[in-house]
């Protein structure tokens, strides 16, 4: 296996000549401090969470320009997720002037431009995570531990699937929309899992517990891109590990482990993305008494690790990354900049 190590400096603008240059850079002051991004399950478009001024931009892929906006009159995007065939986009966040800083509101966008607001009472506590399926199907996830099945148009009230005395830190549907997997963190008890439940009847088919003795804690999850596999992320006291999870038989298939960090450099967190045949994590730790970025790709084969980039950011405003779904793309946010790499140069850069 090939490791290569790139360093960035600034906004990815200023690199040594072991790093690639990106394909693009685009930049807003919007963008600063930070937010998800994510592409359409087909890799036309890329959305860019603004929390600061409460909307989320659309960029083209083809032209890595942005061709929208999506705003919605007093609401303030936290997090987002976007439908496979409707192109319906869904996010999650604040209603501006309300009593509470908890993100109780879920909007939805048909796009391009069409805004349409729900109610979800019944959902009943504040969302910490919400995922779209392939059809027109949404999933949300609580801080309470409740995890609802809810009909985008509104049509129909929402449905509980799972509860469990835990926080949902993360959910998704697998690609044929059968399965979804949750991320859990009861902080009181010190337990951190995911588990796989049927969409029918909420069947819990499989669970993945972290390894309390190591400090290790789950982060994100995502399917393959074939729905034989979960991926977990997972960080612990020295680092990053993301392992590849078998459906068929809930054993754990492969590892793909970043570096090694000091013993004090205890983890913040990591989020993953999965494109084509490759894994990215964005990571966030401390090493002496500063806060660190770093961005890990994987190459891989099924569940084995082929290649390995690591790209170290030093301090930043925080860091976010997706892949596009074909893995031809990897693109970092970092501040008010987007860096658009293609991913297959990061390996190349780094010989080996």
């Amino acid at each position: 296996m090939r490791i290569a190590v790139l360093v960035a400096l600034g906004l990815l603008l200023a690199c040594p000549v072991a790093c690639p240059a990106p394909l693009a850079t685009v930049s807003n002051p919007a963008w600063s401090g930070g937010g998800q991004i994510a592409f359409t399950p087909d890799g036309a478009l890329l959305f860019i969470n603004e929390e600061k001024r409460g909307a989320i931009d659309v960029l083209s892929v083809a032209r890595w320009s942005r061709v929208g906006t999506l705003e919605s009159p007093n609401f303030e995007p936290r997090a987002f997720a976007c439908n496979g065939t409707s192109g319906r986009i869904v996010a999650f966040g604040l209603a501006a002037g309300g009593e509470t800083q908890w993100a109780t509101d879920l909007r939805a966008w048909d796009l391009p431009t069409n805004d349409r607001a729900y109610a979800f009472g019944e959902v009943g506590d504040a969302i910490s995570a919400v995922a779209c399926g392939q059809r027109d199907i949404v999933a949300c996830g609580t801080f309470d531990g409740a995890v609802w099945l809810v009909d985008p148009a509104g049509t129909r009230p929402a449905s509980r699937l799972a509860w469990e005395n835990s926080v949902v830190d993360c959910i998704c549907f697998s690609p044929d929309d059968t399965l979804l997997a949750v991320v859990y963190r009861n902080e009181r008890h010190s337990s951190n899992y995911a588990k796989v439940y049927r969409v029918s009847d909420g069947t819990a088919v499989g669970t993945v517990v972290s390894g309390a003795e190591t400090g290790e804690r789950l982060d994100d999850v995502q399917f393959t891109m074939g729905g034989e596999a979960i991926v977990v992320c997972s960080t612990s006291n020295v680092g990053v590990a993301v392992s590849v999870w078998s459906l068929a038989d809930w054993r754990r298939a492969g590892t793909a482990e970043g570096p090694v960090r000091e013993a004090h450099a205890i983890r913040y967190s990591a989020a993953l993305s999965v494109g084509g045949p490759f894994f990215a994590v964005a990571e966030r730790f401390w090493r002496g008494d500063a806060v660190r970025d770093a961005a890990l790709v994987w190459r891989m084969n099924g569940p084995t690790v082929v290649d390995e980039a690591v790209i170290e950011l030093g301090e930043t405003e925080g860091v976010s990354l997706a892949l596009s779904p074909n893995g031809q793309y990897l693109v970092l946010r970092v501040g008010e900049t987007l860096c658009v790499y293609a991913t297959e140069t990061l390996f190349s850069a780094g010989g080996g």
